[in-house]
């Protein structure tokens, strides 16, 4: 069973910009902080949930039992 990851293009963007920008060691810190303050600095903006990571997996065929093998 081939499961994927995905992530939210703007969040990914968002991430890939920092990658680029800020020292590794401070990557988690900048987020965090960043995360504490978007109120202040968009929260006169409209805002729209977003599903941040999602993990995606095929459907199984109706009523089939997963094995060991496709787990």
């Amino acid at each position: 069973m081939n499961m994927s990851v995905v992530v939210d293009a703007d969040v990914r963007a968002v991430a890939e910009f920092m990658q680029g920008k800020v020292a590794a060691s401070r990557l988690v810190a900048v987020a965090d902080g960043l995360a504490a303050i978007a109120p202040l600095l968009w929260g006169r903006y409209q805002t729209e949930n977003i599903e941040v990571l999602r993990l995606d997996a095929p459907i199984s065929a109706a009523g089939q039992t997963p094995t060991a093998s496709s787990e």
